[in-house]
């Protein structure tokens, strides 16, 4: 998913969810152009969001990512004010904020955001401010919370929305998504890998993504199941499915 309130190309995305218990990590990473200063707005099932700095650890998510491709291969915290954190400005905003904050910031407000407020009523919205020109994918975003619904399961965001336009039923995909938890081993398909200066230790497994035989998928996020693979002593394992929430 990208939410943007104003016109953007994005593409080449990437998106860890990692967990512990309730305790969720997730890193959002892609390849974004605007002509104008933006907002992306990513909506967390969380009261409270805690931001980490990805600056000694920029590559992780381009790692991980090459690790997916080659396992496929073988296959066949609440506040109003922007946190500088790494390349970014970031800052964690309650739904009957929102419009305030943006309009604060100088930034456009799209008309159908006061229904995806309604929509994410229980989430805490992520702000990053996107400047003119920008390349992200130069440094992935990273947030830490504890997820206050749908508790067995792990929120991707995947609904896509650029500025004005009309928000279709379905979307383009091309993404790498990657699940991390301390129990994932190569017996269930994961891997781990060696990422200087990361701060966890997980285990990874991950699934690409993109448009098919000119098929596109359903526009919505992704709520992942996660169950037990009991050929592989209970690891985790994932269901994943797309959940439109607007349409």
């Amino acid at each position: 998913m990208c939410i943007f309130n104003e016109a953007t190309i994005a593409g080449s995305t990437k998106i860890m969810v990692a967990h512990r218990g309730l305790r969720r990590w997730m890193a959002y990473q892609m390849k974004v152009t605007s002509k104008t200063k933006s907002m992306l707005l990513l909506p967390q099932p969380t009261a409270a969001i805690k931001f980490h700095d990805t600056t000694a650890y920029a590559e992780f998510l381009d790692l991980l990512a090459i690790q997916v491709g080659e396992k496929e291969a073988e296959n066949t915290r609440s506040t109003k004010e922007m946190t500088k954190v790494g390349a970014y400005k970031m800052a964690a905003i309650q739904p009957d904020d929102l419009i305030n904050f943006l309009v604060e910031q100088g930034q456009t407000i799209p008309s159908w955001l006061y229904k995806m407020i309604r929509v994410y009523e229980n989430f805490t919205w992520l702000c990053v401010s996107i400047p003119a020109g920008f390349d992200m994918k130069a440094q992935p975003i990273l947030i830490e919370y504890i997820q206050n619904q749908r508790k067995e399961e792990l929120f991707l965001n995947m609904m896509e929305i650029h500025g004005e336009e009309e928000i279709e039923l379905t979307a383009d995909r091309d993404h790498v998504l990657i699940f991390g938890n301390e129990d994932i081993t190569k017996k269930s398909g994961g891997f781990r890998i060696d990422i200087p200066n990361f701060p966890w230790n997980f285990g990874f497994i991950g699934s690409t993504i993109k448009n098919q035989f000119n098929k596109k998928f359903k526009n919505g996020d992704m709520w992942v199941k996660i169950g037990q693979d009991k050929t592989t002593s209970n690891e985790p394992a994932y269901l994943m499915g797309f959940e439109n929430w607007m349409l």
